[in-house]
């Protein structure tokens, strides 16, 4: 394994958030889930970031009220506002952008290079074994404390709306993951 560069891995960083630098070092961000792309000016790439780590952003407030104890209900509240709020967020500034209707060939080359779509299965991976954890920590949780689930009050609505929201971060990871490799798998062909 070749030892990279700092230039190297911040620009696979850069890269695994979908946002590539042409020839001509213009920035293009290209929405894998909307099949579009767009042209950056420099001041826009920073929201993309925020964008792209919006899942640990939402989870961080569920990990720490495992660890110390908080009412889960308004934890799962912290969460889901923070999900959502980088959501619109992310609509609010993407509506801003210029679409582009042709990528340069870079771009595309960049884009579905072997060691970008390797980083970005890695990303995605991580991502999901850490939703795959909370909800195991949430499962636990349960039976560590022998919290009657038939009884509602707000730490067992906390516990269920938290497993919702989880379960439905993990299942959008795993399809973002299958449509990776499957994009690997054509390279390799």
């Amino acid at each position: 394994m070749s030892k990279q560069t700092k230039e190297e891995k911040a620009l696979l960083q850069q890269q695994k958030a979908n946002v590539y630098r042409d020839r001509k070092r213009r920035l293009f961000y290209v929405d894998s889930k909307n099949d579009k792309y767009y042209r950056l000016s420099p001041q826009d790439e920073g929201f993309l970031y925020l964008y792209d780590s919006k899942i640990l952003l939402a989870m961080l407030p569920i990990t720490i009220s495992v660890l110390v104890n908080f009412n889960l209900l308004f934890v799962f509240a912290i969460s889901f506002i923070l999900y959502i709020g980088v959501e619109i967020y992310y609509l609010y500034k993407r509506k801003d952008l210029n679409e582009a209707s042709v990528l340069p060939e870079t771009v595309m080359e960049q884009m579905m290079s072997e060691q970008v779509l390797k980083a970005r299965r890695t990303d995605l991976f991580l991502k999901f074994s850490m939703v795959i954890l909370i909800i195991m920590l949430m499962v636990s949780e349960v039976i560590e404390n022998k919290i009657a689930l038939n009884a509602f009050n707000t730490t067992t609505a906390g516990i269920y709306l938290i497993l919702a929201f989880t379960l439905y971060i993990a299942v959008d990871l795993w399809r973002s993951y299958y449509r990776n490799q499957k994009l690997i798998k054509q390279i390799k062909e």
